[in-house]
């Protein structure tokens, strides 16, 4: 939105960024770890499905779940639910925190779709507060705070490269997507 000053695109270019992309988009009710890279590669192995990254959520209901209402759900929810003619799914998901007046979730997804943790606790009538993301594979979002940047640590940064190469082509022993064969 061009009328909006903290829009991704205001703050790298008053941060004298031009020419990142952005490896996971984030819609205008969420908040949390975005990483903005100029190597393609990257982005492609952070942010394509084949690759598996994980990416760490948190979530909180504004409500009390009483602590099997909040685990039956996140178990639908690692077995696929149908919605909109998808299958929307979590990895791995668990109750963090049972407050006075909230539930905080953890979920972990591996592929995201359009607004599909919202749309996975819509199906379920559980209304989201807080969708924060809070790690993109090996990256944490740690203490930052909104329109924060930070570069990335030397541990994150050689993480993000056994990503690249556990993937490279040119890597005999590389891993392959199951949608991928070999030359």
């Amino acid at each position: 939105d061009p009328s909006d000053a903290g829009t991704v695109g205001k703050v790298l270019d008053a941060n004298g960024l031009q020419g990142y992309t952005i490896a996971g988009r984030l819609d205008r009710l969420s908040e949390g770890l975005m990483i903005f890279s100029n190597d393609g590669n990257l982005i492609n192995l952070l942010t394509h499905p084949r690759y598996r990254v994980k990416k760490r959520y948190e979530v909180i209901v504004p409500r009390v779940l009483p602590y099997r209402h909040g685990n039956e759900p996140l178990k639908r929810m690692k077995k696929g639910i149908n919605n909109r003619g998808e299958r929307l799914r979590i990895h791995s998901g668990r109750v963090l925190e049972q407050g006075d007046n909230s539930t905080r979730f953890e979920l972990v997804l591996v592929e995201g779709k359009k607004h599909e943790i919202r749309r996975l606790f819509e199906h379920f009538r559980f209304p989201i507060s807080k969708l924060i993301r809070t790690a993109i594979g090996p990256v944490e979002l740690g203490h930052l705070v909104p329109k924060e940047l930070k570069r990335v640590t030397g541990g994150e940064r050689r993480a993000l490269r056994e990503i690249e190469d556990r993937f490279a082509p040119d890597n005999p022993s590389a891993e392959r997507s199951p949608d991928r064969r070999p030359e």
